[in-house]
């Protein structure tokens, strides 16, 4: 069964409204998202102030979701699934940003 990480990048469509995108996205958004089939777990970061150089990122917040599936293809198919049949409904205090399917080539090393 092929392991992959879902990367989603986003920030909050207002600094003002950082708080409430935050509070949607634990409590609402990530709970929706894994009651997607192949859907095992997510973590959600900000990138950190301190850094080895500037960088550039498509968004200050991303959510790692760790999906295990047939086929890789089940991933968009499955969220596409969820929005078409509104059990992902969005909130407007988000600023999406691209969604990037990581494929794993190796184990995990501890």
């Amino acid at each position: 069964m092929p392991k992959a990480i879902m990367a989603v990048w986003s920030d909050p469509s207002d600094p003002s409204r950082e708080d409430e995108y935050n509070t949607w996205y634990d409590s609402t958004h990530v709970p929706d998202v894994l009651k997607v089939p192949g859907f095992i777990a997510a973590t959600r970061y900000k990138v950190a102030d301190t850094q080895f150089a500037p960088v550039e990122t498509p968004g200050r917040y991303i959510a790692l979701y760790e999906v295990e599936v047939d086929d890789l293809a089940e991933i968009p198919a499955g969220m596409m699934n969820a929005f078409a049949a509104n059990e992902l409904p969005m909130s407007d205090s988000i600023a999406p940003g691209p969604i990037t399917i990581f494929e794993q080539v190796s184990d995990r090393l501890t």
